[in-house]
């Protein structure tokens, strides 16, 4: 979230040259005094009510206007917010109705600038699931001191923004769990024996783990093209970034819940036990899949994207067809996206669907690629074979499944 409110804090250039070199500052400071005085900051935000969740249009929290400072306008917000991530932050960018202009974006920081204590009360921590150590709490706002970001107005725009930056965040935290799962597995399954042999080489045991590696693979690279297309300002890569964030977002922390949980199985009852690292990875995987919009609001923002820029979509699926050569599996499903996209009404029950196909295609795409040939075959075998897909390890999409695991282990 700190990275991903630079682009905003931007937008206040008088507050931006106050919070630059704090935020780039890769020093923890942990002190509970204000930002004026501190190094480093880190920065959270306070978006989502109780009664709209995802549908930040319903908010009812309040900013009235305090006047101009040297900063700009100032207001004083009242209300309430249902998740506040995370309050030990030295600020949040928070949403509130500004009456006279709608929904606008505000710096809100622990401390006011005149070194009083700022008028945001934490009601209480979330007793999640998991992700304990970055605590996300319920709070209230009274004459909460508050400095405008971006236009009035304007405040879902500029923190949609935002939320793109976050939410390749959790692409990448997706992949991540699942390459740390994988090498937990492969370490495990290399050194534990049963009926006399390990169990990496059992047959159905080594073609799950082949199958996991390239399920991890596939999401690392779709994860890291993304990365770096967001720091391009070529339009293809503009385009690929607005419709492909929201699918790599939805299908890499989808299927990291369901891989974490292959992996906990890898290493039977030792992996439901409080003692080994299984149990939180797989608390730690749904998160990703709901924090930032979960899956239904990815791949309805994939739609959204589409129908925005209709010619635009048309290209990115073009230039996959481009990339992916003459592979026949691949391109018939190609053909089948853009057959999609010439029926928005229907398409609209099938977003998951779409999102899952067009992510699935750009992998084979980047595996064609990146990966080793035995890799990218296996994996447009397996992924656009007619086998594949209910669980992990159905199919792997090669008769050797061992060379695999030899390629995905380096000693």
């Amino acid at each position: 979230m700190t990275k991903a409110s630079i682009p905003l804090l931007r937008k206040n250039a008088p507050l931006w040259a106050q919070l630059e070199s704090k935020l780039a500052c890769s020093e923890y400071d942990a002190r509970d005094v204000g930002f004026l005085d501190k190094p480093a900051l880190t920065i959270g935000m306070g978006m989502t009510e109780k009664q709209g969740g995802s549908d930040l249009r319903t908010n009812t929290t309040t900013a009235v206007a305090a006047g101009s400072g040297a900063w700009g306008d100032e207001c004083l917000i009242n209300g309430h917010k249902w998740f506040f991530s995370a309050p030990m932050c030295d600020g949040h960018l928070v949403l509130a109705n500004a009456f006279e202009g709608g929904l606008t974006c505000f710096f809100v920081p622990r401390w006011r600038p005149d070194g009083t204590k700022n008028g945001v009360h934490i009601l209480r921590l979330k007793d999640k699931v998991g992700d304990r150590s970055n605590g996300s709490g319920e709070v209230e706002f009274h004459d909460a001191w508050g400095g405008r970001v971006g236009e009035l107005g304007r405040g879902i725009a500029t923190t949609v923004e935002m939320a793109s930056q976050t939410r390749l965040d959790c692409a990448l935290a997706g992949a991540g769990l699942m390459r740390q799962a994988l090498v937990q597995a492969l370490h495990h399954a290399r050194h534990r024996f049963a009926f006399g042999k390990a169990l990496a080489d059992q047959p159905a045991m080594t073609v799950l783990l082949a199958d996991m590696r390239l399920e991890a693979q596939a999401a690392l690279l779709l994860a890291m093209d993304l990365a770096e297309r967001h720091g391009s300002d070529e339009a293809a890569d503009a385009t690929w970034r607005r419709i492909l964030t929201p699918a790599a977002k939805f299908w890499n922390c989808k299927r990291s819940v369901a891989f974490t949980g292959e992996a906990m199985e890898v290493f039977g009852g030792n992996g439901y036990v409080e003692t080994g690292p299984m149990g939180r990875l797989f608390r730690q995987a749904p998160v990703n899949s709901i924090w930032e919009g979960s899956g239904n609001v990815m791949c309805l923002d994939v739609l959204r994207a589409v129908s925005r820029e209709p010619q635009a979509a048309l290209q990115l699926l073009q230039d996959l067809r481009a990339q992916l050569g003459a592979e026949p599996r691949v391109a018939a499903r190609l053909d089948g996206l853009q057959a999609a996209l010439r029926d928005p009404e229907q398409l609209a029950r099938r977003a998951r669907w779409f999102a899952q196909e067009l992510v699935l295609v750009a992998q084979a795409a980047l595996m064609l690629r990146h990966a080793s040939a035995q890799a990218a075959t296996a994996f447009v075998a397996s992924r656009f074979g007619g086998d594949w897909g209910m669980v992990l390890g159905a199919n792997c999409g090669t008769s050797d499944p061992a060379a695999l695991l030899r390629e995905a282990w380096v000693e």
